[in-house]
């Protein structure tokens, strides 16, 4: 598992600053920091799973989420992402390939079995063309690379939520 602590660089853009990890390697860009109604009704009781062993990249999704009214739950292996699978509802999950335990083709492959209608984000730092290709096979809703801009990720986020029909059940 890697440590991380936010770092801040020069503004990008003029418009915001990226998150740095203490090696200065760029986690993700962010742009601007507005929250509207809209954001606030479609985030209502809608509960979202980030799952990634890097903590400083759980705490800061989840930071973010919360922010925008999510109720946000976190996993740092897929073996965790399971276990919160089978009590909480879902709408969205971020998820991670590469974790201890079980990795996140793994969780995508169990999600799309048994909880069809949750959305899947794969964020990742192994974005090729393979995994891209493998995942939406699976089932991913969406395919991101780390480092990603924060504010398309919430956009992407968002209008996948949008879509989305009510949570399932926990089973």
């Amino acid at each position: 598992m890697s440590r991380f602590c936010v770092g801040f660089s020069l503004p990008c853009s003029g418009t915001g600053f990226d998150l740095v990890s203490p090696d200065n390697s760029r986690i993700c860009e962010r742009t601007s920091h507005t929250t509207t109604e809209r954001r606030r009704e479609v985030a209502k009781a809608q509960e979202i799973l980030v799952v990634d062993d890097e903590v400083f990249i759980t705490e800061v999704l989840k930071q973010e989420l919360s922010a925008r009214g999510y109720h946000v739950q976190t996993a740092y292996d897929g073996e965790q992402a399971l276990e919160i699978m089978k009590k909480v509802p879902l709408a969205l999950i971020v998820l991670d390939l590469q974790m201890p335990r079980i990795d996140g083709f793994e969780v995508l492959r169990h999600v799309k079995e048994h909880y069809p209608t949750v959305k899947v984000i794969v964020l990742t730092g192994y974005a090729d063309l393979g995994n891209a290709i493998r995942c939406r096979r699976l089932g991913a809703d969406q395919f991101l690379e780390k480092p990603f801009n924060i504010s398309e990720f919430l956009m992407e986020m968002e209008r996948l939520i949008s879509r989305s029909e009510a949570p399932p059940p926990a089973s």
